[in-house]
């Protein structure tokens, strides 16, 4: 690997002070585990952390020309974007000015201090629980998005659907508006064929309103939630549809739903309900049950939740097969504690 690659493979750092001296000093500590970027002041900080996506925590002096630390901060949190106000910030601070500057500072959401003049051990020790700590933010975020996408069309999951759908209840009570959903139910849908389900994602993407959400709530069912739309408006919506689901050769079952806008029935209950009723038709003797598109895990266990043990029995060898690798994983891990020299060593112990 070249030098180049194993920088950029380094957490990237960026450390602002108006002192040459101590932007070289911090170059010197950092720059054999870090990425290490400096600035002169916050106005110069402020345009890399907007042109620079890779940089994982800031260590900003308090007082500086142009723009001091306390206004980088303040620009910090009050960003607009999460990757921005989630930043990891050490506020470097001087021993006279330490306790009233830590305090407007921590007022500001610093996450951090340090005091100048530092311990090479003490800045790296903050650099790595700060960088580690922006990484482990980022997977996070990763996984929740990941968690709430089906991945072979992109549209939302089941738990997607219901999280929007509940903001759609509060919102219709709020203003007593109406509310529809409409589910469609297909079932040619078959696992290798995800080219089918992602034009079918696509055709209702482009069919419906910006406010309107689509999501794909089980391996053969699609959701559409419909804010201040009444009966009328959600079959006007279907008319447009329906058309192109035939030139791709697709037949749809249907359910619309118009909930009622009871407080004490919560969105997870009315869509179980509305997909309880678009329950497929049993197979035809000699056919495969296992023949439609598999659940991902999370829609199995939606499935036993809504009492759909059937339903998720007939899917049950392809899901076992997806995990598999986790049960491989578990018995190697299980039998590396068991290794023949841990065994050996073991019986040596007890001739002892």
């Amino acid at each position: 690997m070249n030098a180049q690659n194993q920088q950029s493979n380094r957490p990237r750092i960026l450390f602002v002070d108006d002192s040459k001296l101590m932007r070289v000093t911090a170059s010197k500590i950092l720059g054999k585990s870090f990425d290490l970027v400096t600035a002169e002041d916050g106005s110069q900080a402020w345009e890399m952390l907007n042109q620079d996506p890779t940089i994982q925590a800031v260590f900003s002096d308090l007082n500086m020309p142009n723009m001091d630390g306390y206004s980088l901060l303040g620009n910090i949190r009050s960003a607009g974007s999460d990757r921005l106000k989630e930043m990891p910030v050490v506020m470097l601070t001087s021993s006279e000015e330490h306790e009233r500057a830590r305090k407007a500072a921590m007022e500001q959401g610093a996450s951090d201090f340090l005091g100048k003049p530092f311990q090479a051990t003490e800045l790296i020790a903050r650099a790595r629980t700060h960088a580690s700590f922006k990484e482990a933010t980022r997977r996070i975020r990763s996984l929740e998005k990941g968690s709430h996408t089906d991945q072979a069309t992109g549209l939302g999951n089941y738990r997607f659907c219901s999280d929007r759908l509940e903001q759609a209840l509060s919102f219709a009570r709020r203003h007593n508006q109406p509310l529809n959903i409409v589910h469609l139910q297909i079932d040619v849908l078959a696992e290798a064929d995800n080219t089918l389900a992602r034009d079918l994602a696509g055709i209702l993407t482009a069919t419906i309103r910006d406010e309107d959400v689509a999501c794909r709530t089980s391996a053969s069912t699609f959701t559409l939630i419909l804010p201040a739309t009444g009966t009328d408006g959600a079959n006007r919506l279907w008319q447009r549809i329906e058309p192109q689901l035939n030139r791709l050769g697709i037949s749809a079952g249907t359910l619309f739903q118009e909930p009622a806008l009871d407080p004490n029935r919560d969105a997870a209950t009315i869509l179980q309900d509305g997909l309880a009723e678009l329950t497929p038709p049993c197979p035809a003797e000699g056919t495969d049950k296992r023949s439609e598109s598999a659940p991902d895990l999370e829609e199995a266990l939606a499935m036993l939740a809504r009492g759909e043990t059937s339903q998720a029995e007939a899917h049950l060898p392809e899901l076992l097969e997806r995990i598999q690798p986790l049960l491989d994983l578990q018995k190697r891990l299980k039998d590396r504690d068991y290794r023949p020299s841990r065994l050996m060593a073991f019986a040596e112990a007890g001739n002892r």
